[in-house]
């Protein structure tokens, strides 16, 4: 018999964990202290610090539009005139220069209110363990404060350049969509049949060959380009200029998003829609991914359906890359259990989420946190390990969404605990929401986690290694990070040894892929970190394309 794992949280009511930051940043201070903050807490809306010394790889599951800094889109709404509906605290365009109805102009008084409403910023959580509260203040954030980023994709792809740099994280594999409402309009508007296991190929034989559909495609492909080459711009970050911003060597790269609570139809053209930008190397669009909560009843409903069309996807199209929201689901969630009330009784979401995704072939998993509730965890976890499949951890997110975090979180287990051992890396996911930021990821993760300073090199490397990023792999096998495992050019070569130090042919083998480029300078970064504080501006490598 599979038991539960526990869902509570020792002891009485709790603010979102930031307010136990100095915690974290003690543990991190003693085992890992090259990443300690110079500060003595971490606060994702002041000014960063050179606080991340050593190298952090990448940050491979990130929702752009939930990454932005609070505060910045509350300056952003100020400068912009935008309008305040207390109700609902969701900011709202002016009509005819006026703020409609009861609505009225936002200013900086609001910002205290504003900070906790659009964020996890002083979040009470219930002394209970009662998970709900914390997530449905979490997805209600969104949406609220949509007026204020409209139109600010570059701004926003900007400032994460500019934090990755400052915390020495050299990639970042973001979720953003594309032609949303011109893609609904789409499907609504032409006749395709209703998706099932079985007519797959004959929905995406029609949608592909549909009048229009490619006009769909090749602006999707547009407005990635644009965006991508916006935030480089000198409006922006300014990368083609002599002596570019730290922030340039940061390499961009987008994951589609999916909606997975829309009809099966939009579903599935957006997952087609996704797939087809992923083969064009000129959108930065790298992988698909499917995105709002898993725990929404049409989730629940459509997910076996869902794995259908990604598995056709991945049969199909060989070289599609998905990474899937999968197992971020605990009992205890309202949702979860009506949905388990139904009669007849459905199938566990608990049970098979995670397994469905991996044998849909997908890539990587993001959060993965029921792993446990899932039939036959060993077996799943060998084959994971066996199919080089990652599992995605942001630890603020599990703990502000799920209350899972410390002992009855997976990370150790699947760090420690399992002949199989499952491949995974830390990440921020919605770092503008939980204040957090990657470093403070693994600041959390030392304090709450016990690891070693070698697993979180791993997980490091693992964020390059399972990357989606173009390019050949430096480690000929996946999630060995030996020196023997290196590709064969460059294997007599020591791990670290600076660009100017390599021999000419394994340096131009690397310098042909992107992906082998940023795992090599990460090595470099690695073996300089011990002894200064590396700096931007002294490395060989060139800005990011």
């Amino acid at each position: 018999m599979r038991t539960r794992r526990s869902e509570t949280t020792q002891g009485g009511p709790r603010r979102h964990r930031l307010g136990r930051a100095g915690r974290a940043v003690v543990v991190a201070a003693t085992l890992f202290p090259l990443l300690a903050p110079t500060a003595p807490a971490v606060a994702h809306d002041q000014p960063p610090t050179a606080r991340a010394m050593q190298p952090l790889g990448g940050d491979i599951h990130h929702h752009l539009h939930g990454a932005v800094n609070t505060n910045t889109i509350i300056t952003w709404a100020i400068m912009d005139g935008l309008c305040l509906d207390e109700a609902t605290w969701t900011a709202r365009n002016r009509v005819d220069d006026q703020c409609p109805g009861a609505t009225r102009p936002i200013t900086g008084q609001d910002r205290p209110n504003l900070l906790r409403q659009w964020s996890m910023r002083d979040f009470q959580f219930p002394p209970d363990g009662d998970p709900n509260p914390g997530h449905d203040h979490f997805f209600g954030t969104f949406g609220r404060y949509d007026a204020a980023i409209a139109g600010r994709d570059q701004d926003i792809l900007a400032e994460v350049a500019r934090t990755a740099a400052i915390e020495h994280v050299s990639y970042i594999e973001t979720l953003l969509g594309a032609q949303s409402s011109q893609l609904r309009r789409f499907v609504a508007n032409t006749p395709l049949p209703d998706p099932n296991p079985d007519n797959l190929g004959e929905f995406y034989d029609q949608l592909t060959q549909a009048d229009g559909f490619t006009g769909i495609v090749d602006a999707a492909a547009a407005e990635y380009q644009s965006k991508y080459v916006g935030y480089r711009s000198p409006n922006h970050l300014n990368c083609n200029e002599a002596n570019p911003t730290p922030a340039c060597r940061v390499v961009i790269r987008f994951d589609f998003q999916a909606r997975r609570t829309d009809t099966p139809k939009l579903v599935f053209a957006q997952l087609i829609l996704g797939v087809l930008l992923a083969s064009d190397a000129s959108t930065k669009v790298v992988g698909v991914n499917l995105v709002q909560p898993e725990d929404d009843p049409t989730a629940l409903r459509d997910y076996r359906l869902h794995m259908a069309m990604v598995g056709f996807l991945t049969n199909k199209l060989l070289n599609a890359k998905f990474s899937l929201h999968a197992g971020e689901l605990v009992y205890r969630l309202n949702q979860v259990q009506r949905y388990m009330r139904q009669d007849p009784p459905p199938e566990d979401p608990l049970s098979f989420h995670v397994r469905a995704a991996v044998e849909a072939g997908v890539k990587r998993i993001g959060h993965g946190v029921d792993f446990f509730s899932e039939a036959d965890p060993e077996g799943l976890a060998a084959t994971m390990r066996e199919r080089h499949i990652l599992v995605e951890v942001p630890l603020s997110s599990n703990d502000g969404i799920l209350r899972v975090t410390g002992r009855d979180h997976p990370l150790q287990r699947w760090l420690n605990d399992m002949a199989d051992r499952v491949p995974v890396t830390l990440s921020s996911d919605d770092p503008g929401i939980t204040n957090s930021t990657l470093a403070s990821e693994y600041q959390f993760a030392i304090a709450t986690q016990s690891l070693t300073n070698e697993q979180l090199v791993t997980l490091s490397r693992a964020s390059l290694d399972h990357a989606f990023v173009e390019g050949e792999n430096l480690w000929i096998v996946p999630d060995n990070y030996q020196q023997n495992n290196v590709i064969d050019i460059c294997r007599a070569i020591p791990l670290g040894t600076t660009w100017d130090q390599l021999d000419p042919a394994c340096r131009d083998r690397l310098h042909a892929s992107t992906k082998a480029t940023l795992q090599w300078q990460y090595e470099i970064d690695r073996k300089a970190a011990p002894h200064a504080t590396l700096s931007h501006d002294d490395r060989t490598l060139a800005p990011a394309r």
